[in-house]
């Protein structure tokens, strides 16, 4: 029999509270792409919590933004050599 864990993992539903904590530590560990699907599905299932999430995904974003103009200003060189 799988560990609850292992069926979370499988895409079983996580309740609320982690859905919006797992994002958040997504966002903060640079997994851009899979944190703001994990926020919106909390702000669906919370709407009450529609406000934090938003401003958490616009913070996502912009982590996102920021690590793509270091990684561009790290590369700006790289095949000119």
């Amino acid at each position: 029999m799988p560990s609850r864990w292992a069926e979370l993992r499988a895409g079983g539903a996580l309740p609320r509270p982690r859905l919006r904590r797992r994002g958040r530590a997504l966002g903060l560990k640079g997994d851009f792409e899979e944190a703001e699907p994990d926020l919106r599905r909390a702000a669906e299932l919370e709407p009450s919590l529609a406000g934090e999430v938003e401003k958490e995904v616009a913070a996502v974003r912009q982590r996102a933004k920021q690590a793509a103009a270091k990684q561009k200003s790290t590369f700006k060189n790289f095949f000119d050599r």
